[in-house]
């Protein structure tokens, strides 16, 4: 199984005792620093999509907000349809908090229906996707 998320140390003991009696046997033991254990992926809050009109008609605007209950997200990256990924900054230019908020516009894309997939991955390297529908 997984250990729960938490900050740990780690203390390992050992012995020869089962080999050395009385006087000669020895054990030492080592306490680790401490470190942090984090399962738990980030979570997508939301993911808002807009079509664009006038001189950007064809184009949508895509916003999402992605949080995580322990680390910091660390990196975000979008596609379209299935397409090459596309990496995503932070609204304010930061990768540094547990909460982030991005936006993107696309290219112009035709048809009547696409997909867009974003995923988001804390410090710890846990993954979260999400997907949104454009529909005109």
């Amino acid at each position: 199984g997984t250990i729960p998320d938490g900050i740990y140390r780690v203390k390992a003991v050992v012995t020869d005792r089962p080999s050395n009696f009385g006087p000669n046997a020895r054990s030492d033991e080592l306490v680790s620093d401490q470190f942090v254990v984090e399962n738990t992926p980030p979570q997508i809050e939301r993911i808002e999509v807009k079509q664009l009109r006038g001189e950007k008609k064809g184009k949508w605007r895509i916003s999402a907000r992605a949080t995580d209950a322990s680390s910091a997200i660390a990196a975000a990256k979008y596609n379209i349809d299935g397409g090459k990924w596309q990496v995503l900054a932070p609204t304010d230019g930061l990768f540094d908090d547990r909460a982030e908020t991005f936006e993107f516009e696309t290219d112009e894309l035709k048809g009547d229906e696409h997909v867009v997939a974003i995923t988001v991955t804390d410090r710890e390297g846990n993954t979260a996707v999400g997907k949104a529908f454009l529909r005109p």
